[in-house]
């Protein structure tokens, strides 16, 4: 078992669970709380643990602990693709929870609930609007958010700031939303790897398989234009002659 299951998701459980804070109870000041992102998922957790190993702010010895649990899914179709009957993205439900730990006990302190969608122009703003600002932290939601909305940006597979991280963490954050069920997720991570460009050339066997199950022509052109931008070759939608390329280069 990985450390997701032995660690974070019986964690995750009880700050799902987490009581209601007493009647009077007085926090202590945002400056004296060590607070820790945690992941309601798998698919997050690797995310977030490729881009921010162990992200925490606040001082490590600080006597009040504050979990911050959160979560993301998409929703119903945002926009339909031009012509083609096929929906071009979704939007993008969040939840997240601000949790205290005290004396073994958790209570909630806050609890956000967002979403983006309608009237939201460019993708990666779905993120951004759909996180909503936990009043609690103050100035340290800053941070906090900024954190968040880069590890759910690329769990739906936006390359959210190339030069941020270093290619091969970027490729191994955006793998989770290419292999997604979701075809959202999938159609952003091809997107996101057109935008990589040719350092991105080790994605080619995935574009290569999601050329051969391509069915509707916005499907094609999204893979080939992926590839296209990856290798600065064109082969249209002849899988094999990509395959036998691909195969050339070894």
């Amino acid at each position: 078992m990985g450390r997701y299951e032995v660690e974070v998701r019986p964690l995750a459980g009880r700050l799902a669970s987490a009581q209601a804070l007493p009647p009077g109870y007085n926090l202590p000041p945002v400056s004296e709380w060590l607070i820790r992102l945690v992941p309601l998922d798998e698919r997050l957790y690797y995310v977030q643990m490729l881009l921010y190993p162990e992200w925490s702010l606040g001082s490590p010895t600080a006597s009040t602990k504050v979990y911050i649990s959160y979560q993301y899914e998409r929703g119903k179709i945002l926009q339909w693709g031009p012509g083609y009957g096929k929906p071009a993205t979704q939007e993008v439900n969040t939840k997240i929870l601000l949790v205290l730990e005290e004396d073994g006990k958790y209570y909630l302190v806050e609890e956000k609930e967002g979403f983006a969608g309608e009237g939201v122009s460019k993708y990666r703003n779905l993120v951004a609007h759909a996180l909503e600002p936990f009043e609690t932290l103050g100035d340290a939601g800053n941070s906090v958010e900024t954190v968040m909305e880069t590890i759910v940006g690329y769990a739906c597979g936006f390359n959210w700031d190339p030069w941020s991280f270093p290619i091969p963490v970027q490729l191994a954050a955006l793998e989770w939303a290419w292999i997604s069920n979701n075809f959202g997720d999938r159609r952003q991570a091809m997107l996101s790897l057109g935008e990589i460009g040719p350092e991105a050339i080790e994605a080619v066997p995935f574009l290569i398989d999601a050329l051969r199950e391509a069915t509707v022509d916005w499907e094609w052109e999204t893979v080939i234009a992926a590839l296209t931008a990856t290798t600065g070759q064109d082969f249209g939608k002849d899988a094999d002659a990509w395959q036998q390329w691909w195969e050339d280069q070894e």
